[in-house]
């Protein structure tokens, strides 16, 4: 008898650990199969297969909705991956380069995070927005800069950013030793 009630416990201990997962957004909102399928072809790099996704009804704009990945676009995940070639890919089937994700990373962001010049050029070729900001207020300038990336910080001033405007919080004001070599760009 004992046995049984510990059995009998034990599983509705397991089913409700079950439910409870499976009813969160721990693996996060349902999505459509096509828009899995071309998340899936951004992470792996298999344009085949997100050419295939989109005849199917993807979204370009498809957002990952697990948690971990907090609304990433095929588009993030190309220039995560520094997949130059992917991301030229779904730039050319209308992927908008200015999309945030869910802190409000933009994949010029996520570029210049990777450090990958390749992907910020392919970015702003796109019309990519360099002044879009993070939640956090962290604009691509002020990330290169803190990166101590000079190359995309060339490649942002040939853009024509201004490195003397102003972000949300003021983070431009931090970086004064970047000033010199800015100005010799």
């Amino acid at each position: 008898m004992y046995k049984n009630k510990f059995l009998n416990e034990s599983l509705c201990f397991l089913l409700s650990i079950f439910l409870i997962l499976f009813s969160s957004e721990v693996f996060g909102k349902s999505i459509s199969k096509a828009d899995r399928k071309i998340l899936s072809a951004a992470i792996s790099g298999n344009q085949r297969l997100a050419q295939k996704a989109l005849e199917q009804g993807a979204s370009i704009h498809a957002k990952d909705p697990r948690q971990f990945f907090l609304g990433e676009t095929p588009l993030h995940k190309a220039v995560f991956n520094n997949d130059v070639s992917f991301v030229r890919f779904l730039l050319s089937k209308g992927a908008d380069p200015n999309l945030s994700d869910d802190r409000g990373e933009t994949p010029l962001i996520t570029a210049v995070y990777g450090l990958s010049l390749e992907s910020v050029l392919a970015l702003l070729d796109a019309k990519a927005d360099p002044y879009l900001e993070t939640k956090s207020g962290i604009s691509p300038a002020v990330l290169a800069a803190d990166l101590c990336s000079l190359p995309i910080l060339k490649l942002l001033k040939n853009a024509g950013v201004d490195f003397n405007r102003p972000t949300k919080k003021d983070f431009y004001r931090f970086i004064p030793q970047w000033q010199g070599a800015i100005e010799n760009l």
